[in-house]
């Protein structure tokens, strides 16, 4: 997919590439649309021990209707009150939970078209692993 495409998919329910969240409530999209999680991977990686270290983390944010997941890197500012979320890449899991990359959604059409095929919305999990 391209920025272009990618940005209307963020705008559509709610998401940006860049979002900075300000204390007291550092959690960037409405909570009864997204789950917010970290992926096993990441869970006590060497990565993400480095990256406490500055401060940072790998979040992943899973849309409960579509199940489009957006993953975002993190960064605290010195000070603790504001978090910047950059976003890194969409992806989704089947219902096997395994990873499938993205060339197009149709949000209209309730799907996602990927090299594997064509998904609907209904057909992928929405666990969060």
């Amino acid at each position: 997919m391209n920025n272009e495409q990618v940005d209307k998919i963020l705008n559509t329910i709610g998401l940006k590439r860049t979002i900075v969240a300000k204390e007291p409530e550092f959690y960037v999209c409405d909570k009864t649309q997204f789950v917010s999680y970290v992926s096993k991977e990441y869970q006590n990686s060497e990565l993400q021990k480095t990256d406490e270290v500055y401060r940072m983390h790998e979040q992943i944010l899973l849309h409960n209707e579509t199940g489009l997941r957006f993953r975002y890197s993190t960064y605290e500012n010195y000070v603790g009150d504001e978090v910047e979320y950059k976003f890194i890449e969409m992806f989704v899991l089947n219902i096997k939970n395994q990873r499938i990359e993205i060339i197009e959604v149709n949000m209209e059409k309730r799907m996602v078209v990927s090299k594997e095929g064509v998904f609907l919305f209904d057909e992928l999990s929405k666990s969060k692993y």
